[in-house]
């Protein structure tokens, strides 16, 4: 399951470099990612344990509000200028 997340992740950081070098921003911004869904996937795994149907209710939705968050910033990603597209 790890490998074909990683493998997934792997394929949409290279359609959206272009062929081009990996920016800092782009570091950061998946970096950024990864760790905000380390710290949902936690509390959600919490409230499982603890059965705790709201809190796990609630991680769902903000793990993909985050999802949401990030494929927005990877959609206006532009690998030849370096930046976010239109944010400035």
């Amino acid at each position: 399951m790890a490998k074909d997340e990683k493998a997934s992740l792997r394929a949409k950081v290279q359609a959206a470099l272009k062929g081009q070098p990996m920016t800092q921003a782009l570091r950061e911004e998946i970096k950024h990612h990864a760790r905000r869904l380390a710290r949902l996937d936690r509390v959600k795994a919490i409230a499982e344990d603890e059965r705790d149907e709201v809190a796990v209710a609630r991680a769902t939705k903000l793990i993909a509000k985050e999802n949401a968050r990030h494929d927005k910033w990877m959609a206006n990603f532009d690998a030849k200028s370096g930046d976010k597209g239109g944010a400035k």
